[in-house]
């Protein structure tokens, strides 16, 4: 869900009896970095947006907070998603070489086609549902930039709610007043 960022008090404040929120070093807001990484015609971009079948995401997270980062491989395998990941380091614009051949050990693909293509810096609150079967988390302060542009989007907050099977009752559902939709 696509909110305005100047919402985000208020739907806080609707989901404080049903939710807890992560806290790193006493701070309810965490930095994170993500980089992605793609062919020089975007062919992941592509395939994602085309939604087909077999895609890729490949990308480093780096969770600013704790000073930890994972090399990532996210696989659409026939509507599913996959998701494996290693530790390793902020990237500095290349794969690192251990993080290459894992790449090309989970999908065959050759490495050296990937550059970088975005990064994408914001902030994140997590809720935890006191049950806990359902996470929902929020991102605010996105920053992109890749390939030359660079831009913002201060006043748009990007919810994504990760349950186990779609639940338009849930209490964070109800909070922030609309239906999901896909968003990427």
């Amino acid at each position: 869900v696509v909110l305005r960022s100047d919402a985000i008090p208020g739907v806080l404040r609707r989901l404080h009896d049903d939710y807890f929120v992560l806290e790193h070093n006493a701070s309810r807001l965490q930095g994170y970095r993500t980089e992605y990484f793609d062919s020089a015609g975007l062919r992941n971009y592509h395939e994602h947006h085309n939604q087909r079948r077999m895609r890729l995401k490949v990308r480093y997270r780096s969770y600013l907070s704790s000073c930890s980062t994972f090399f990532e491989v996210k696989r659409n395998v026939d509507g599913r998603t996959v998701k494996d990941r290693r530790r390793s380091r902020q990237p500095g614009g290349r794969l690192w070489h251990d993080d290459a051949e894992f790449f090309n050990g989970l999908t065959g693909w050759d490495p050296d086609l990937l550059v970088p293509s975005l990064t994408v810096d914001y902030e994140r609150i997590l809720l935890v549902k006191r049950d806990l079967t359902e996470r929902v988390t929020i991102d605010l302060g996105m920053r992109f930039h890749g390939r030359g542009c660079a831009t913002q989007a201060e006043a748009l907050a990007i919810c994504e709610f990760k349950q186990p099977a779609m639940d338009q009752h849930s209490p964070a559902m109800a909070a922030v007043q609309q239906r999901p939709r896909k968003f990427s």
